[in-house]
């Protein structure tokens, strides 16, 4: 199975995602610099804070194409169609796996694994909300 590496972030210059491998340039002390480098070659300033890491391409209810899925996004979704929820897509060090975090259950988070439940939407992702 090939695993694909890819990430997101925001540009500095105009606050647009921008997508490939994020590059760290640390040529001088007092001038740390991160770019992403996108799948033609380009390099594009970005905010490193809100880099997000891919997760995977997931199909999405009554959307044939599907979506892609970043660590970060806030999605809108459903177990067995029958427990409907929002949660925040977000990596578990302890466990080594992205799981979905919601607290449709009072002021528990539940973590979900990613192939549970029907995504039904991407709202937005975290860094969106600036």
């Amino acid at each position: 199975m090939k695993r694909c590496l890819k990430f997101k972030a925001k540009a500095i210059h105009n606050g647009e995602w921008v997508y490939g491998l994020p590059v760290h340039y640390n040529r001088n002390p007092r001038t740390e610099k991160w770019t992403m480098r996108e799948d033609f070659g380009m390099e594009t300033d970005i905010d490193i804070e809100t880099l997000c890491q891919y997760v995977g391409h997931f199909p999405i209810k009554d959307d044939i194409e599907g979506v892609d899925i970043y660590e970060g996004d806030y999605l809108l979704f459903s177990i067995d169609d029958i427990i409907a929820g929002k949660g925040i897509v977000s990596y578990r060090q302890k466990i080594g796996a992205f799981k979905i975090c919601h607290n449709a259950f009072g002021d528990h988070s539940l973590p979900l694994e990613l192939h549970q439940i029907n995504i039904i939407k991407v709202l937005k992702n975290i860094y969106d909300i600036k």
